[in-house]
């Protein structure tokens, strides 16, 4: 009977990925975890810990497969070693799902309203908190993304990503309920809640500023492989990059390449700054530029940084460009690995390198192009809810991410990617602009849904003129207080209420 139960939850939990993009069947995150919750209530903590690694497994393991094909295009490994570092992955992030099953089987192990309605969706929510910030954290796939385009989107500018997976675990968890219960009035509970969410997105938390719009040009080149140190090869990718600058129709633009669009210092492409320089005059548009800076740290050692530069008009009406912003959050693994220990076992046991890239600080100004705030992030950030919003201000006008998801080719990466960025949006109620080497490229509306898209893996260009939005969402002025409130309530209530029923059973027993 447990294997059974072993095997389904692999399967309920593949399923759950399903929810995600490009797929987007948003209910299937719903159906993953109410199976998750009926297949380890009233097991043993151990084997409903067994569960929760069995449906992580089946989880990230359909969730994340991509991570292959990235390891496989950065580092030349053997097939072996690639396959062997990407379970390693799916091993430890389903870690997290089984400790989530241990804990609350081990405090709550029947059924009960106070397990599955109280204590589970807090205890997920400091589970995930944990995911997010151990080993620099890697957030990918949290529950919430999945309702972009659902009914609980509208909990976004509320109550931010951490509050929609804590109300739609309270909506599988009344489905299950309704199941082991045999009561079918908790499914109308459920229904309930999610009419009531929909409603709120009639809500409008910001507003449109009619005159105060741009026209926006991104570029989408579909190079190969933009992160490349050859000089000879950095001069032919500038030179795809000026033709298509002078491609730009309209005037008064701000033209934007993605993230390591130029892979060498443009301390020494001043022949090309200045081909951009005499393109720009004749356009009057500015250019946001994401390239990996080269240079001598303070120990004299060749260091790193991914970076947004900005090439405009200074006070002077002369054209220069400025660093505007320094990539924070480094990808674990691959721009960085964390902690000099694993580095030596990682570099002993697969025999590979890790660039030396440097951190930028983590509190960063907004941009300032034409007038326009832009609060920027660099490709792997804008995963991090937390920093985009300690990064957010109220006179920004639109939200900035660059990207470059070629390592991934074909693959689910760049839609989940995509979609995490659109949650952004509606979280601050900003306009976001997405750009990537190789697509996703898009303007995504300050309420989440798409405004204009271009297809992966074309040589294209986006032209949109873009309003800016004004208003501060909820979330925007009091970020993860609410919800965080409400889990140590709920982690509080259940506890002491748990000691009630336990005392109550043992003075049943001395009087018996």
């Amino acid at each position: 009977m447990f294997i059974v139960k072993a095997l389904s939850s692999i399967l309920v939990g593949s399923i759950g990925i399903l929810s995600f993009s490009p797929q987007n069947y948003w209910p299937c995150s719903i159906f993953s975890f109410m199976g998750l919750q009926i297949i380890s209530n009233g097991l043993s903590h151990y084997k409903s810990g067994i569960i929760g690694f069995l449906w992580g497994v089946g989880f990230f393991g359909t969730g994340i497969y991509w991570i292959y094909i990235s390891i496989h295009s950065v580092n030349i490994l053997s097939f072996s070693n690639n396959v062997l570092l990407t379970i390693i992955l799916i091993v430890y992030l389903s870690s997290y799902p089984a400790l989530f099953c241990i804990c609350l089987n081990y405090i709550y192990k029947n059924v009960s309203l106070i397990k599955f309605l109280i204590l589970s969706p807090s205890l997920w929510h400091v589970i995930e908190y944990f995911r997010e910030n151990i080993l620099t954290g890697f957030p990918w796939l949290e529950l919430g993304y999945s309702q972009i385009d659902g009914p609980l989107k509208s909990i976004a500018p509320i109550l931010g990503i951490k509050g929609i997976t804590f109300i739609l675990i309270i909506i599988a968890n009344l489905f299950s309920l309704s199941i082991l219960y045999r009561k079918y009035s908790y499914c109308i509970y459920a229904f309930i809640i999610l009419m009531f969410s929909y409603a709120l997105s009639t809500i409008s938390w910001y507003s449109e500023n009619n005159l105060r719009n741009i026209n926006i040009a991104l570029i989408q080149t579909n190079t190969p492989e933009t992160l490349n140190w050859n000089i000879k090869n950095t001069f032919n990718v500038l030179n795809i990059y000026s033709k298509l600058i002078k491609k730009i129709s309209k005037k008064n633009t701000i033209i934007i390449l993605p993230e390591s669009a130029i892979p060498n210092s443009l301390l020494n492409e001043k022949n090309i700054l200045n081909t951009f320089k005499n393109i720009l005059k004749r356009k009057n548009a500015s250019l946001v530029i994401g390239y990996i800076k080269s240079y001598y740290n303070k120990h004299k050692q060749i260091s790193f940084c991914n970076a947004i530069a900005v090439l405009q008009k200074n006070k002077n009406n002369i054209y220069n460009y400025q660093i505007e912003y320094k990539k924070h959050h480094l990808v674990p693994f691959s721009e960085n690995i964390p902690y000099k220990k694993i580095k030596k076992i990682l570099s002993y046991i697969f025999n590979f390198a890790i660039l030396p890239f440097e951190s930028g600080p983590y509190i960063q100004s907004p941009i300032k192009i034409k007038n326009f705030y832009f609060s920027a992030s660099i490709c792997y950030e804008i995963i991090f809810g937390k920093q985009i919003l300690d990064n957010f201000y109220p006179n920004v006008d639109f939200l900035l991410s660059l990207a470059n998801d070629v390592w991934f080719k074909n693959s689910s990466e760049p839609w989940q990617h995509f979609q995490m960025a659109r949650m952004r949006a509606l979280e601050l109620g900003r306009p976001l602009i997405h750009s990537s080497n190789n697509g996703i490229t898009a303007i995504i509306n300050a309420n989440g849904t798409i405004n204009t898209i271009l297809p992966q893996f074309k040589k294209l260009i986006l032209e949109k003129n873009i309003k800016s939005t004004s208003g501060v969402t909820p979330y925007a002025k009091f970020g993860l207080i609410p919800i965080w409130t409400i889990t140590i309530i709920c982690i509080i209530y259940s506890i002491n209420k748990l000691k009630i029923m336990t005392s109550k059973k043992n003075e049943k027993r001395i009087y018996s």
